[in-house]
């Protein structure tokens, strides 16, 4: 009879190993996921030569990108993107912060450049949590 107990014990400790393996994997996954998005957001602001003052045509490649990618942009209505956007960063170009990429314009005149956020909600229906994850990072120096 002891092993019986032992052997039940034993699978418990591999399930509780085993959860917690896949919940690593799954965080690691979501961060390798939006660390893409910010890294192809900053190549289209770099290619573009984006100068602040959008024809459309930015939008238009930022949107394509974004609807073609696994990602999610909408938080929900308890956690609207453009307050949390502004409430972190500042001000936000407003013709991004639909999108759910944050772009703020940083440096002079004519020498500018850009920071880049890309946020994804962790949500944990167990305990009814929501986390934010954030990946930022900087394009170039644009002249203009």
């Amino acid at each position: 009879m002891r092993d019986a107990y032992g052997g039940t014990a034993m699978i418990y400790i591999f399930m509780v190993f085993f959860v917690l393996y896949i919940s690593v994997i799954g965080v690691a996954l979501n961060f390798a996921k939006i660390y893409r998005v910010k890294n192809n957001v900053i190549n289209i602001l770099e290619h573009e030569q984006y100068s602040g003052k959008d024809d459309g045509n930015i939008s238009v490649k930022l949107s394509a990108y974004l609807a073609n990618v696994p990602y999610t942009t909408k938080f929900g209505d308890d956690l609207p993107f453009e307050e949390y956007c502004k409430a972190t960063n500042g001000t936000a170009l407003e013709d991004f912060s639909g999108l759910g990429v944050c772009v703020i314009q940083k440096g002079s005149d004519n020498k500018h450049y850009y920071t880049v956020s890309v946020y994804h909600i962790v949500r944990l229906p167990i305990m009814d949590l929501k986390i934010p994850i954030v990946a930022s990072g900087e394009t170039k120096v644009i002249a203009g």
